[in-house]
C-alpha cells in the first residue's frame, strides 16, 4: 500500500491517501464494456485513517443510489401488475359464480294455419301476460279483440294494469280449443307503498279475428 500526498480527506483532513479499486469498478467495467473501462480511471481515494473519498467514491454513491431507485420502481410496477391481475381474477371468479339469467321468451303471434287453435290460444294468453309483466302494455292491448277493446278503452285499461309489479300465468287446455284455463299470480303495489301477492283461477276465451287469434273474454276468481 503506497501512500500519496494530495487532496485532504473531507472527514479527517489528512493529506495522505492511497488509491483503491472496489468491486463496483470491475462490475461496471464488465457490464458496460468498453465504456465502463473509463471508470477504472477514477479509483477510490482512501486516507491513512480509512476514510473513502474522491471522484471514484462519488461515482459509486451515484450508481448505488440510481440502482436503489430503479429497484424501487421495478418493485412498484410488479406490485401494481400483481394487484391488477388479482383484481381481474377475483372479478372473473365472482362472475363465474353468479347464476345465469333465466330468460323466458315471449311467444310470438301465430296464425291459425300453423298450429292447432288450442295451442294458438294458449300462446296468445302467455304472450299477453309476458308483455304485461314487461310493462309493454300497448303491445299487450293489441292482443285483445275489437269487442274487448271497445268495452275497455285503453286509458282506463292501462291505469288498472300499470300497478302490477310482476305477473305470471300457467295455462292448460280445455275441451274448447279456443278456451284456456289459467292460474294467474301477481304482485301488486299497495296504496301504502308496499306490495301484495294475489292468485286468480279462471279462463280466457279467444276468437279468430282478422286472420289471428285474439283474446276476447276473461273470467277470473281470486283464490288468494
Amino acid at each position: 500500500m503506497h501512500l500519496t500526498s494530495g487532496a485532504a480527506c473531507p472527514q479527517c483532513f489528512s493529506t495522505l491517501y492511497y488509491r483503491k479499486y472496489t468491486v463496483w469498478h470491475f462490475l461496471i467495467a464488465l457490464f458496460l464494456f468498453p465504456v465502463g473501462l473509463l471508470f477504472l480511471l477514477a479509483p477510490v481515494q482512501r486516507c491513512e485513517n480509512g476514510h473513502s473519498y474522491g471522484l471514484g467514491k462519488w461515482i459509486i454513491n451515484i450508481i448505488i443510489g440510481t440502482l436503489i431507485v430503479i429497484l424501487m420502481l421495478v418493485a412498484l410496477v410488479v406490485y401494481a401488475f400483481m394487484r391488477h391481475a388479482g383484481t381481474n381474477e377475483l372479478s372473473d371468479r365472482q362472475a363465474s359464480t353468479l347464476p345465469e339469467a333465466v330468460v323466458t321468451p315471449i311467444v310470438q303471434a301465430t296464425t291459425a294455419a300453423e298450429l292447432p287453435s288450442g295451442e294458438i290460444a294458449a300462446g296468445a294468453v302467455q304472450q299477453f301476460y309476458g308483455l304485461w309483466d314487461a310493462q309493454r302494455l300497448p303491445e299487450a292491448y293489441q292482443l285483445l279483440s275489437n269487442r274487448y277493446r271497445v268495452e275497455h278503452p285503453y286509458g282506463a285499461w292501462e291505469k288498472s294494469h300499470e300497478g302490477v309489479v310482476h305477473i305470471s300465468v300457467q295455462t292448460r287446455p280445455t275441451e274448447d280449443p279456443l278456451t284456456v284455463a289459467v292460474v294467474v299470480k301477481s304482485t301488486d303495489r299497495t296504496n301504502g307503498g308496499g306490495t301484495t301477492d294475489s292468485e286468480y283461477h279462471g279462463t280466457w276465451s279467444a276468437i279468430h279475428e282478422a286472420g289471428a287469434v285474439k283474446l276476447d273474454r276473461v273470467e277470473l276468481s281470486q283464490t288468494r
